[in-house]
């Protein structure tokens, strides 16, 4: 939309009142917003939040730092991001997926690689993984052939899927060990280490 001799985005949404910040407080959404636009390299114009209480809509603007210009394909890279943004801050979105976590039933082994594979794949890319486990992977990137593994065995399958694992995303760890499970405790702590994430291993009446 023209506005001050530029091009600029207004991506607008309709809220529900229980998001992620009170629908009131403009300054907090655009210090919020800002860094998922600025992100994207490009610079936050304004925030509003227009239509009342009664149909309350989120009024985002921005533009290119350089020619202060959008095109159509900027407009929507910004709007997916905000609207992937707005949706995983969601809290009636987190409780569908709380809900579906609560539904899977753990079957057969774990794969360590091939989570990490999966986290390569999302779009856009996540700035932090909350890994939670209760030890070292039992599977590499295909299903093993024998139906038992060694203690050393599995700590070669979470070398190998350390390996693949870049220091530019933080992975914070919580450790439920099993007894029996060694490795576990130092191999974790290495990996939270090398990506700069925080390590937990929570006491046995926690939370």
């Amino acid at each position: 939309m023209p506005e001050a001799g530029a091009l600029r985005l207004r991506s607008e949404r309709r809220l529900s009142s229980t998001g992620v910040t009170k629908l009131t407080d403009v300054a907090g959404l655009a210090q919020r917003i800002e860094p998922e636009v600025k992100c994207l390299g490009y610079d936050l114009v304004r925030v509003a939040m227009i239509g009342g209480t009664s149909d309350p809509t989120l009024q985002v603007m921005a533009e290119r730092p350089d020619t202060r210009q959008l095109d159509l394909a900027d407009c929507e890279t910004i709007s997916r991001r905000l609207s992937e943004w707005l949706d995983s801050n969601d809290p009636r979105v987190i409780n569908n997926v709380l809900g579906a976590i609560r539904n899977i039933v753990p079957a057969d082994g774990t794969s360590l690689v091939n989570a990490l594979i999966a986290i390569r794949t999302i779009n856009p890319q996540p700035d932090q993984i909350i890994l939670i486990t209760d030890g070292l992977p039992t599977q590499g990137s295909v299903p093993p052939s024998r139906k038992f593994i060694n203690v050393r065995d599995r700590e070669k399958l979470f070398d190998d899927a350390a390996k693949t694992v870049t220091r530019d995303l933080p992975m914070d760890i919580v450790l439920l060990p099993m007894k029996g499970d060694l490795l576990a405790a130092h191999a974790y702590w290495r990996l939270a280490r090398k990506t700069g994430g925080s390590y937990v291993i929570p006491s046995r009446d926690w939370p």
